[in-house]
């Protein structure tokens, strides 16, 4: 991710742990639930429907 932003490893973890705080979150797995909850999936959701 911080070679694809050409950004430095510690400013991604940095923001990484910043949301992570302001989610109240540790993991990703918590992460995504929490934005499952938020975001519900719609109709059009498919895997595949990019």
């Amino acid at each position: 991710m911080a070679r694809f932003l050409t950004l430095s490893p510690r400013t991604v973890e940095a923001h990484r742990a910043s949301i992570f705080s302001k989610l109240e979150v540790n993991t990703v797995t918590k992460l995504l639930t929490r934005y499952s909850d938020v975001y519900p999936p719609g109709p059009r959701s498919r895997a595949g429907s990019w």
